[in-house]
């Protein structure tokens, strides 16, 4: 299940966000040789981590009742900066939000590692 845009924002531990992002990203495929039970491949769910993005993006730039709330910089920031989704999905979702933020959204992810990683893949 994917997690909402609140619980990205709003946790109190961004490892656990990671941890949940990284199981929501694979699929367990039971092995075809007859392995053992509970053996299988793991399959990368990029579509359920694009969805996820898309979730953050809309809560944070088009839904009215959103008010930018510093505390949610940081979550925001190692979103945009987590390793288990795939850098091509973080970059548009950076470029998204830089196009399409309003009310102080733009504060949050106002970042110097942020932007050296952003502008270094340009």
């Amino acid at each position: 299940k994917l997690m909402s845009a609140e619980e990205i924002l709003a946790a109190e531990d961004f490892p656990a966000v990671e941890e949940r992002l990284n199981e929501i990203s694979f699929d367990k495929t039971p092995t075809e040789s007859g392995g053992q039970a509970g053996e299988g491949t793991k399959r990368k769910r990029v579509d359920r981590l694009n969805a996820q993005c898309y979730r953050l993006l809309r809560h944070i730039c088009w839904n009215e009742n959103y008010h930018a709330d510093p505390s949610h910089g940081p979550n925001l920031v190692a979103f945009l900066r987590c390793s288990v989704i795939p850098s091509d999905l973080r970059s548009a979702l950076y470029m998204d939000i830089t196009r399409e933020a309003e009310n102080g959204v733009l504060e949050l992810i106002r970042d110097d590692e942020l932007a050296r990683e952003f502008l270094g893949a340009l």
